[in-house]
């Protein structure tokens, strides 16, 4: 009969074969995914010397400047410099033998792999396969480098260093408070640091001094107070937060402290905090 559709005939092989090759699916392919969305036209491939703009519209620290044989300890350690000062070495000397070469090393340690992609990999490397020993590895260098990150955190939440950095726009060097570095991703690339609603860059790590070790604590204990305040009980007057701070540290508050970790947080000295980002 004319013009009839002829039914499609679909083979047992074809039915056999899988519409997913799990163990084919790259970080970089997870990466674009976030950063178009899905159904989205992929961006086009940025020249060598082309500018890549970031999230938040941040500038990056340069990189090759926070080289890691840049790091004076007397002015704080650079985040592109923190493998060689704080990381055990012959881990990551073994990261750095995996990977190829130390740039790729502290790429990867700057951008930890989507949840979606540990989870199929996981699954990967459950097969006794040439795929599933490759998901092996990559599983292997994921556990050094959540090795590296949790040591390195805990160093900055004992009291015995010090995080700083810039709060985009200010150019203002500040205390970023202990409580707050658990909460940040960082990007040890570019010097960058994310999380709770903050951006710092240009940030650096210096070992607390005995003679500002008390200053250092109560002003970085002020500052996480107020972060977790604001967060509970939205914006309020300054006058209300010096009275509530004061009860609150007795003996420890003072002014000048106050203001620095005021100014921190809200970034301005007086009048009412602007109300958080959502």
């Amino acid at each position: 009969m004319a013009g009839a559709v002829r039914p499609m005939v679909v083979s047992e092989r074809t039915q056999a074969m899988p519409l997913i090759d799990l163990s084919a699916i790259t970080r970089e392919t997870w990466a674009l995914l976030a950063r178009t969305g899905p159904g989205a036209a992929a961006p086009p491939s940025p020249g060598l010397n082309a500018a890549v703009p970031m999230d938040g519209a941040v500038a990056p620290a340069d990189r090759y400047a926070q080289g890691h044989d840049i790091g004076d300890p007397n002015h704080g350690i650079a985040l592109a410099a923190v493998p060689e000062h704080f990381f055990d070495q012959d881990k990551w000397n073994e990261l750095v033998s995996s990977l190829g070469s130390r740039e790729k090393a502290l790429h990867r340690i700057s951008h930890p792999d989507p949840a979606a992609l540990v989870y199929m990999r996981r699954q990967v490397a459950q097969q006794q396969s040439v795929a599933g020993a490759k998901a092996r590895e990559e599983e292997r260098i994921c556990s050094l480098i959540q090795n590296f990150t949790q040591e390195f955190g805990a160093l900055l939440l004992n009291g015995q260093y010090v995080a700083t950095g810039f709060q985009p726009p200010s150019i203002e060097r500040v205390t970023i408070p202990p409580e707050l570095w658990r909460d940040l991703t960082l990007d040890f690339e570019d010097g960058i640091g994310r999380g709770y609603g903050y951006i710092f860059t240009h940030i650096r790590i210096a070992k607390i001094t005995g003679i500002s070790r008390q200053g250092f604590d109560v002003s970085a204990r002020l500052a996480a107070w107020l972060i977790e305040r604001r967060a509970r009980q939205g914006s309020e007057l300054r006058k209300t937060l010096v009275e509530v701070a004061y009860r609150e540290f007795g003996d420890e508050f003072t002014i000048r402290v106050f203001d620095a970790a005021y100014r921190q947080v809200y970034g301005r000295r007086r009048g009412r905090p602007r109300k958080a980002a959502e």
